[in-house]
C-alpha cells in the first residue's frame, strides 16, 4: 500500500468520524428524567432533610363531620385531618362496586385539594389482592367515612359528592362517634360551585399571620438534574443550556424555569401525580416539609400531562399573589412522556415562625356577599379556599404569610384582599365596605 492510498484511507475515516459526531450533536436528547443521587455522583440532594412519602404529599386538607339527623356539617383543618387520614391508610380494605351508603349514620369526610386519579388511589390504599372492576377514568375528590356496628365503610366520591365506589374494613376506625370532634370544628355552609361542592365556615375565623425567615437554593444545584451531560452545558444570556434545553431563574422572582422543546418521545404516563412526586423525590427536591399535591391535568389527545404541588403551612395552602405564582409551587409538564417544562420555587422557608399575630378573615357568607355584589356568582366559581398569601421581603429575607380567602376562576387563583384592593382603586370604593 503506497503512501497516497494510506492518506486517502485516513482522510476518509476522519470525514466519517466527523459526520458521526455532527449527527450525534444535532440529534442529541438528554434523558430529561431525574436521576437519583445514588445513580449519579454528580447529583447532590437539594434538601435531604425533607424526606416525604407519597402519602405525605397526596393528602386531604379538610375534615368534615356530617350529622345524620339534621345534615348539619362541621369542618376543621390541621393535624386532625392527618390523624384520621393516616389511620385510614393503615387499614386493609375490600372494594365494593356500589354507590349505596348508610345515610342513617353520622359520617366524616376527607376533602382533597384536587381530584385523584384511580392509579393514585390504588397506590395509597391497601385494597388487597382482589381483582375489581374499578373504572380507571373515575376522579376521586373526597372520601366519606362511616363507622358501622361491625365494620368501617369508605365512600369514594367525586367533586359533586356522587359516590363512585365503596370499600369496607373489619377494623374499627372510631371507637365511638365523635372521636375526632373537638373545639377546632366550626359550622359550615354547603356551596355548589361550577362542578364542585365546597364547605366554607359560616362564621368569621381568627387565624395567624406568620413571619418566617427564608433562604434560596442556588439554581446551579439543579444543573445535573436537568442536563444529562454537563460537559455539553454552558451559560449564555442568563441561562444554562446544552443547545437544546434551557434552565434559568426569573430576573424578578425566586422561580426556576426549565424548558425542553425536544419532545419526540411516545411514552404514555399512567399517573402524572406519582410521576411528578417521584421526579422531585428522586433528588430530594422538596424545599419544604409541607408540599401537597394541588392540581393535575391530562390531555391524552395531545399526549400532555401536568401536575402542581403547593406549599402548605398550618394545614392551609400558600399562594404567591405576585405575578409569579410559582414562588409557592412546583409545577411539572410532560409531552409525549418527556419532561418539557418545570416552574418551581427556589425559596426554602424556615421551620419555625419568628412571630405570629391573630388575623380575622371574613365568614363564608360575607365572602359570597362580597363576590355577589361584584356579579361573581358561586355557580361560575371553580373553587373556594382559605389560605395564606405570601409576601416576600427580599432585603430582610423574611416572608409574611397572611390568612385570606382565595377563589378560583378561569383556572386562576385570586386573593380576596387583592381583589378588593383592585376594585377599590377602580371604583373609588371597595366591595368590602
Amino acid at each position: 500500500m503506497n503512501r497516497e492510498t494510506l492518506k486517502s484511507i485516513v482522510l476518509a475515516a476522519l470525514v466519517i468520524l466527523s459526520l458521526i459526531q455532527t449527527y450525534s450533536i444535532w440529534t442529541y436528547q438528554g434523558n430529561f428524567e431525574a436521576k437519583s443521587a445514588a445513580e449519579s455522583p454528580n447529583i447532590k440532594p437539594i434538601a435531604p432533610e425533607n424526606d416525604l412519602n407519597f402519602s405525605d404529599v397526596v393528602k386531604p386538607f379538610q375534615l368534615l363531620h356530617i350529622n345524620a339527623d339534621d345534615k348539619s356539617v362541621l369542618g376543621s383543618y390541621g393535624t386532625m385531618v392527618d390523624t384520621v387520614y393516616n389511620k385510614v391508610l393503615n387499614m386493609k380494605w375490600t372494594v365494593n362496586i356500589s354507590d349505596n351508603v348508610p345515610s342513617q349514620y353520622d359520617a366524616y369526610e376527607m376533602v382533597f385539594p384536587a381530584p385523584l386519579i384511580m392509579e393514585t388511589i390504588q397506590t395509597l390504599f391497601d385494597f388487597g389482592q382482589r381483582k375489581t372492576t374499578i373504572r380507571q377514568d373515575w376522579l376521586i375528590d373526597r372520601i366519606r367515612i362511616y363507622q358501622l356496628e361491625s365494620q368501617t365503610l369508605l365512600a369514594f366520591m367525586d367533586a359533586n359528592e356522587d359516590v363512585k365506589f365503596t370499600a369496607t374494613s373489619p377494623d374499627v376506625l372510631f371507637k365511638k362517634d365523635g372521636d375526632y370532634y373537638d373545639k377546632n370544628f366550626y359550622p359550615c355552609h354547603r356551596v355548589a360551585l361550577k362542578g364542585k361542592v365546597v364547605y366554607i365556615p359560616k362564621t368569621a375565623l381568627t387565624l395567624e399571620k406568620l413571619t418566617y425567615p427564608f433562604t434560596l437554593v442556588d439554581i446551579k444545584e439543579f444543573k445535573p438534574i436537568f442536563f444529562n451531560n454537563l460537559l455539553r452545558t454552558y451559560y449564555s444570556h442568563g441561562a444554562y443550556t446544552d443547545g437544546n434545553s434551557l434552565l434559568k431563574q426569573d430576573d424578578d422572582s425566586y422561580v426556576l424555569r426549565y424548558v425542553n422543546p425536544a419532545t419526540g418521545g411516545n411514552t404514555v404516563i399512567s399517573d402524572p401525580i406519582y410521576k411528578g412526586y417521584s421526579f422531585i423525590d428522586s433528588h430530594s427536591g422538596w424545599t419544604d416539609k409541607n408540599f401537597v399535591y394541588d392540581y393535575f391535568d391530562s390531555r391524552p389527545e395531545d399526549n400532555e400531562d401536568s401536575v402542581d404541588f403547593r406549599l402548605m403551612r398550618k394545614g392551609l395552602p400558600v399562594y404567591s399573589v405576585s405575578a409569579y405564582p410559582s414562588e409557592a409551587m412546583i409545577s411539572l409538564s410532560w409531552e409525549n412522556g418527556i419532561l418539557n417544562k418545570v416552574d418551581r420555587t427556589l425559596i426554602k422557608i424556615g421551620g419555625s415562625a419568628l412571630s405570629s399575630e391573630p388575623e380575622t378573615i371574613y365568614s363564608g357568607e360575607d365572602l359570597l356577599a362580597i363576590l355577589s355584589r361584584s356579579h361573581i356568582l358561586s355557580k361560575f366559581l371553580e373553587d373556594l379556599r382559605i389560605g395564606y398569601w405570601m409576601e416576600i421581603n427580599a432585603s430582610s429575607h423574611l416572608v409574611n404569610l397572611v390568612p385570606d380567602w382565595f377563589f378560583k376562576t378561569n383556572g386562576q387563583w385570586v386573593s380576596l384582599e387583592d381583589y378588593i384592593s383592585r376594585t377599590s382603586q377602580g371604583n373609588g370604593k371597595g366591595d368590602g365596605e
